[in-house]
């Protein structure tokens, strides 16, 4: 029989980010989205269109998780009756060390607290398998990327079955 070994949780913290996180965060998107293999005028390209910066902090909500250092980064846009995950990112020596499942399972536990049954979401095509595993379904919706020959989107959305199963 062979044994599995489960991975332990790195505790993390996640907290509400400040206007000086900024810079940090966007550096942490770019080296989490150039992680995955991509055309490099895409990523260019796509790059510009993932960038926070002040705005987006006055009218979204965003996350900064920490081990010891920032280590990634979660944003939402709340709407009336369902949320918008616009943002998970983690930095890539930390892909696979549950960073990822703890900041899902943080934002299903907010969600559900404030009544919200929806989150809607459109994955990198990369972290589908990831978001599915979580408990999150393709919806059939799919959108071109806005940047030219990107990637479609497949919109997923963690409903109801998917809050269920995190208490």
């Amino acid at each position: 029989m062979k044994r599995v070994r489960r991975l332990r949780e790195i505790p993390m913290l996640i907290s509400e980010l400040k206007a000086e996180e900024i810079p940090a965060v966007n550096e942490l998107i770019r080296s989490s989205k150039s992680y995955w293999p991509q055309d490099p005028e895409y990523l260019k390209e796509a790059l510009k269109l993932v960038a926070i910066d002040q705005d987006w902090l006055r009218t979204k909500n965003g996350y900064a998780l920490y081990e010891k250092e920032l280590v990634g980064f979660l944003g939402i846009e709340e709407k009336e009756d369902f949320w918008y995950l616009e943002h998970l990112w983690i930095t890539p020596g930390k892909i696979g060390s549950s960073f990822g499942k703890q900041a899902i399972e943080f934002l299903i536990d907010k969600a559900r607290s404030a009544g919200i049954g929806k989150i809607s979401l459109l994955p990198e095509p990369s972290s589908e398998p990831f978001y599915a595993k979580m408990g999150a379904v393709y919806t059939g919706v799919e959108v071109p990327s806005r940047v030219v020959n990107g990637p479609v989107f497949k919109e997923m959305i963690f409903g109801t079955e998917a809050f269920a199963t995190r208490r």
